[in-house]
């Protein structure tokens, strides 16, 4: 089920998703959902854990703008990478 709630501030999210929100002044907002204490954040959000904790590194940041100019001009050295949109979800196994 998909639900999509807008406001004439933004988005609304759902109780169990995540977001990691850039400004146009390069702040940076984690939001994590509401996970009980037994359980383990999805992998999708730990992956978004690990990016917020690397946006501090000016190297790290260069080179993953690169990667992304890179895969953005179809450059794919022959891996194959599927463009998402921003509505679309990461999805993992774990």
């Amino acid at each position: 089920m998909k639900t999509e709630a807008h406001t004439d501030q933004g988005t609304v999210l759902r109780a169990d998703q995540a977001a990691l929100v850039f400004d146009m002044d390069g702040r940076m907002s984690l939001i994590l959902p509401n996970v009980p204490e037994d359980m383990q954040l999805p992998a999708s959000c730990r992956l978004m854990l690990a990016i917020a904790g690397r946006c501090d590194d000016p190297d790290w940041v260069a080179e993953m703008i690169e990667e992304g100019d890179r895969l953005m001009s179809g450059d794919d050295d022959g891996r194959r990478h599927r463009r998402h949109d921003h509505h679309q979800q990461y999805r993992s196994g774990s």
